[in-house]
């Protein structure tokens, strides 16, 4: 057995927080084993301990799970509450010391999609400022729509499928509104003939989010979900270089991967 230990924060600091040792014991997607964890937050300060049955968890898929379980009994209490807390896990190690990992905020499966932008200042501000404009001149909520939706995908992990398919649907939503059609398989055919996409692959990206937006509880494990922000960020991608060259803006975004 190996134990894990885990630190974070809950957001805002201002907003003091203190909960007494909390305890789960979670089956994981093999069905054939199990983590026994235990936590407290003291000052808004979490300290959580995982007790595995195997040796070779990835500390990733543990930092999810940490923080997909904490985020529960902060939603209760957010309720109870009436608060909008949010939670940060910042680190991880183990019981001997002889290993410790600090989270960044990045996700492996995302952040290397525009890499060359955060490498040069002057390409990541021509971006900013040209699609920045486009959210802000008219018809630009649907890419303002997309871009804080794909925020919200990467903050809540288990409804990250929930929402990049609404992301897709906001696109959608676009072509409809422009060709005058409240139809959903027009809708679609439209927004494919304009910017492309394999209908594959948003039955993909559908078929892992139907079950969250029918409140129907649901495990994603971290391939498909890397698979689901790849497609979802490729769609996006495309519906903004559409929209940049609807304008007449120079400015296309191009990213470093292929799906």
């Amino acid at each position: 057995m190996k134990r894990y230990y885990f630190s974070g924060v809950i957001h805002p600091e201002r907003a003091a927080l203190t909960v007494q040792e909390v305890g789960f014991k979670i089956g994981k997607l093999d069905g054939n084993s199990c983590l026994t964890l235990k936590f407290s937050i003291v000052c808004n300060q979490i300290t959580c301990i995982v007790e595995c049955d195997s040796d070779d968890e990835d500390i990733f898929s543990l930092r999810n799970l940490v923080k997909s379980s904490i985020e529960t009994v902060i939603s209760l209490l957010g309720f109870l509450k009436g608060y909008a807390y949010d939670i940060e896990i910042t680190k991880v190690f183990d019981e001997e010391c002889s290993f410790c990992w600090v989270f960044g905020i990045d996700l492996p499966s995302v952040e290397n999609i525009y890499s060359s932008f955060n490498k040069d200042i002057e390409k990541l501000n021509e971006a900013i400022n040209s699609i920045g404009h486009l959210c802000l001149m008219k018809e630009g909520i649907y890419i303002a729509r997309c871009l804080n939706d794909l925020r919200m995908s990467m903050r809540y992990l288990d409804d990250s499928a929930f929402y990049c398919f609404r992301a897709i649907e906001t696109i959608k939503q676009y072509f409809g509104d422009i060709m005058g059609t409240e139809k959903d398989g027009e809708q679609w055919l439209a927004m494919r003939n304009a910017i492309g996409g394999e209908k594959e692959y948003l039955d993909f990206v559908r078929k892992l989010a139907f079950p969250a937006r029918h409140g129907v509880p649901t495990i994603i494990t971290d391939e498909d979900r890397g698979k689901i922000f790849t497609i979802t960020w490729s769609v996006v991608e495309r519906f903004i270089n559409y929209r940049l060259e609807q304008l007449s803006f120079s400015f296309r975004l191009s990213s470093d991967t292929s799906m």
